[in-house]
């Protein structure tokens, strides 16, 4: 055996330590894998439907895998999180799909589909800490605070479904997901559920949030539809609203499809 020989596997080892850990990094989302509204060049079916899971999959993506039933997101440290599918239709059904992460916030996406509802599951890389929810609608900036919609009430049962704020611990730090309230008859009422009793609008039976842009740490510009129909494919009318912080509480500056002013929380 040549000298050289002797010496390569322990040559190579760091090396190939180094890639292993390199390759273990969680990545952005492809361009191959986003949808054109997302500055992407994904495609999807004749349904609308972009299986994302799949196209991450093909692309070769380190932040998941999954055998069979079973999908493991790996984490910093040598640890991961698994979420377990059950396909049987029922109540009990369950379905999970990775949708991603988010380099600048340091955070894994996870869809979760329900019997008659459904989620997103939120994971920080580096500390494991864990919160869903439902309808989200980002994350801001300064990755302090994650806007989607409110699940303590009956969200099928409003003409609006109500919007919920939470604080997040910072990025690699353990903790829980702090709501906050949201007013001006945009949020929850704390002991009846949701708020159902600011009319959305004139002629308009359901408003829903589409889309938010942050502005800034403390301010996001949310766009609403109104449709008369459910079962509509385009809105009839479109609105938009900004949240801002303000003290213990975000403000939106009024109600959607209405001249009406935002009244605090009480």
């Amino acid at each position: 055996m040549p000298p050289i020989a002797r010496f390569l596997p322990s040559l190579l080892l760091p090396a190939l330590l180094l890639a292993t850990a390199k390759a273990a990094e969680p990545q952005a989302t492809p361009a191959q894998c986003l949808l054109p509204a997302q500055g992407g060049s994904a495609v999807p079916d004749k349904a609308g439907w972009f299986d994302l899971e799949k196209c991450l999959q093909k692309a070769g993506s380190p932040n998941f895998s999954r055998k069979g039933k079973t999908l493991t997101v790996p984490l910093a440290n040598g640890k991961s999180v698994q979420f377990k599918d059950n396909r049987r239709e029922g109540e009990t059904y369950a379905a999970y799909t990775y949708a991603g992460y988010e380099p600048v916030s340091g955070l894994h996406a996870v869809t979760f589909t329900g019997y008659e509802w459904g989620n997103v599951q939120r994971i920080d890389h580096a500390s494991g800490m864990r919160f869903e929810m439902i309808g989200e609608l980002g994350i801001s900036p300064d990755r302090q605070w994650a806007l989607g919609l409110d699940g303590s009430g009956s969200i099928f049962g409003c003409e609006r479904p109500p919007l919920a704020m939470y604080r997040i611990p910072a990025r690699g730090q353990p903790g829980k997901a702090q709501q906050v309230p949201v007013g001006g008859g945009l949020g929850a009422a704390s002991a009846t559920g949701s708020d159902c009793s600011a009319a959305p609008a004139v002629g308009l039976q359901y408003v829903v949030p589409v889309k938010a842009r942050w502005l800034a740490p403390d301010r996001v510009q949310i766009q609403w539809e109104g449709y008369n129909d459910p079962d509509a494919q385009t809105p009839r009318n479109t609105d938009s609203t900004v949240l801002t912080r303000q003290g213990e509480q975000w403000l939106p500056d009024h109600l959607p499809f209405s001249s009406r002013r935002a009244k605090p929380a009480r």
